[in-house]
């Protein structure tokens, strides 16, 4: 039997969201605004949200009055999300798989939710559903850490405790990914989980778009829309139109 992607059964669990539940939303609140602000959305503007997780930068894009779905591969986050914003239109979704034909007015990618794959052409197959998923003059947001400097500051062993779970972290570097052991202590249960996460770089990004018939447009190194830099910038914000 073939083993089950680590995404697959990693983010369908509450673990997930517990060793995560540090992530800022003031900064998801920052980002959103600085996109909306750019990019000049429109009420009325349909928006995608892809890889949604529980849907909270989809309720914030629905509340400024903008058209949104969210897509995501999690069971367990669309019922959260279903149940929780029952104004969104909520769709479990590969983003391997085809989601829209010419449909969005923008698609967005956010909090590296992408280079989960194990080969290139799986990552090239969902870019060009992203493309394909595009108005013509759709834009398309994908946010991704700076692998450069993840790389090189790489925390190998962390120690995280939340509530009464703890959570060890081991991270290395293996067939260009960023790999995550993430072994789970809770009360008498020992579990382990893994996250894997491609080292793409600014030129992985645009031979992939090139490919999928995209072309980058901008690109920035923060959620303040801060130019990038290969050894500052925190992130890798790039914006890409259909070529």
């Amino acid at each position: 039997m073939a083993k089950e992607d680590w995404f697959k059964s990693w983010f369908n669990t509450s673990y997930y969201h517990k060793l995560y539940e540090h992530r800022d939303s003031a900064d998801a609140q920052i980002f959103m605004d600085a996109l909306i602000n750019l990019l000049k959305l429109k009420k009325g503007d349909r928006v995608l949200d892809l890889a949604c997780g529980r849907g909270r930068h989809a309720l914030y894009l629905h509340k400024k009055g903008f058209t949104v779905k969210g897509i995501d591969l999690s069971k367990r986050n669309i019922a959260f999300a279903r149940q929780h914003i029952p104004s969104v239109d909520f769709e479990i979704k590969d983003m391997r798989e085809n989601f829209g034909d010419s449909e969005f007015d923008y698609i967005f990618n956010l909090f590296t939710s992408f280079g989960y794959f194990d080969f290139r052409n799986q990552h090239l197959e969902a870019v060009k559903n992203m493309a394909f998923a595009l108005k013509p003059d759709g834009v398309l947001v994908l946010d991704f850490m700076n692998a450069h400097k993840v790389h090189k500051g790489l925390v190998e062993d962390e120690v995280i405790d939340s509530d009464d779970i703890s959570f060890r972290v081991k991270r290395y570097v293996q067939d260009e990914k960023i790999v995550k052991e993430i072994f789970v202590k809770d009360g008498e249960k020992e579990l382990k989980y893994y996250e894997k996460v491609a080292l793409l770089t600014p030129q992985d990004f645009e031979e992939l778009f090139k490919q999928a018939k995209l072309k980058v447009i901008e690109t920035f190194g923060d959620f303040n829309l801060s130019p990038y830099s290969e050894e500052q910038s925190d992130r890798l914000i790039l914006m890409a139109q259909r070529a």
